[in-house]
């Protein structure tokens, strides 16, 4: 089982949200508007916020004083939901949150509600599928993403997760198939190449891994990744627990 699968930190990519207020049901009487706006706001907010390490507290050090830490975007978010519950934005923002606090369950919990509204949702699959993997939950994951492959056969993050969990299973010939549908699909090529470079180094075959490190290198020259595993072959340093590239979580 390889063990650090998911080096590359996710990003958080914003674009405009579609879904209204209770997107799927009438707005009730206390329903004032569209919470769209101010999901934008809280999004804006969360990339001024500090970001120390892989998660963030409370204390905002020597910010500006109308930069808000993440805990408090957070709760933000969860008032905004408490409101809209069926807003399908909102509820991702949510489960991202949740995610990048270090609270799976909470996330999960988020996840699941929102398939319950839409079923088929990519980028909230692909949160729910690393964090089955980071638990060891291999299966499932696989499962989950075969389903929404199936149902979204044109989405190339869904074909890098999928390999990713491949990858993780030792199911190595699966995992290339999976990232060569990512590449048709028009995937990004610095990161297929690195993963194809991981796979390659965990068959044993250094030299051709070492090919596909330079070339996600020269597509990404500043991703530490490619130059990393790049040193350590010339160190002789070959391994199965190197990490891949995971598509990164975005805001609908």
């Amino acid at each position: 089982m390889k063990s650090s699968w998911f080096g590359f930190a996710w990003i958080l990519i914003v674009a405009l949200g579609s879904a209204g207020c209770r997107s799927v049901l009438a707005p009730p009487a206390d329903c004032p508007g569209d919470p769209v706006e101010v999901v934008m706001e809280l999004r804006a907010d969360w990339q001024r916020a500090p970001y120390v390490g892989r998660y963030e507290g409370t204390d905002c050090g020597g910010c500006e004083s109308d930069v808000k830490s993440k805990e408090f975007i957070r709760r933000e978010t969860e008032n905004l939901l408490f409101r809209y519950p069926r807003h399908v934005p909102t509820r991702y923002f949510a489960a991202l949150l949740a995610y990048e606090a270090d609270d799976p369950i909470r996330a999960i919990e988020h996840l699941d509600t929102l398939f319950a509204i839409q079923p088929v949702h990519p980028e909230a699959t692909i949160l729910r599928a690393r964090i089955a993997l980071e638990d060891g939950n291999v299966p499932y994951a696989q499962k989950l993403l075969r389903e929404q492959v199936a149902l979204r056969p044109n989405d190339p993050a869904l074909h890098e997760a999928l390999s990713s969990a491949h990858f993780m299973d030792d199911q190595l010939d699966d995992a290339l198939s999976s990232l060569d549908a990512a590449d048709r699909l028009g995937g990004p090529q610095w990161r297929i190449e690195y993963n194809r470079g991981v796979i390659e180094e965990a068959r044993g075959n250094s030299q051709m891994a070492a090919g596909h490190y330079k070339t996600s290198l020269s597509l990404m020259p500043h991703w530490g990744p490619p130059r990393n595993r790049l040193e350590a072959l010339e160190k002789g340093q070959v391994s199965d627990s190197q990490v891949v590239g995971f598509p990164p979580a975005r805001i609908r």
